[in-house]
């Protein structure tokens, strides 16, 4: 399955659809993510210090939330897709300052079921939400399109 994302973005694609987003940083990237509709994806985030992408954020410990909505203004309880750490949200990999050497990734599971909302444009954001640090780390609008085959 072959998807178009834009921004400093590299698609693999296996069984599960996985989108490295390597240029989020404190501050917040901003990018658009183009997913199939009623398939499973993973989203790896690699967090950078700043934007110059030269300097790993350690993650560990962090609690994230990943959420999407139809639009800015909908309350966070009408959000049509909601990952948290621990909830579809899983920090992995070992944290290394140095880009080339750090596998450190927070990866959000998007399953089919989570992926068969309407096909149409969205507004996505994944935050660092712990107590005296909440920080947009990245953001954008996320498309959601027809596969070919529809089984």
């Amino acid at each position: 399955m072959a998807h178009s994302v834009s921004g400093a973005i590299n698609v693999h694609a296996s069984t599960v659809v996985s989108t490295a987003l390597k240029g989020a940083y404190v501050g917040g990237i901003q990018t658009t993510i183009d997913l199939d509709y009623g398939c499973d994806h993973a989203l790896a985030f690699t967090i950078y210090t700043d934007d110059t992408e030269t300097t790993i954020r350690d993650i560990t410990g962090y609690a994230l939330s990943f959420m999407v909505k139809t639009s800015l203004a909908d309350a966070d309880a009408a959000a049509v897709i909601m990952k948290t750490t621990g909830s579809g949200i899983v920090i992995s990999g070992s944290y290394h300052q140095n880009p080339n050497s750090n596998t450190q990734v927070a990866t959000v599971t998007i399953s089919a079921a989570n992926a068969t909302i309407s096909q149409r444009s969205y507004f996505w954001e994944l935050k660092r939400t712990d107590a005296t640090h909440e920080t947009r780390l990245a953001h954008g609008l996320l498309n959601l399109g027809q596969t070919v085959h529809l089984a």
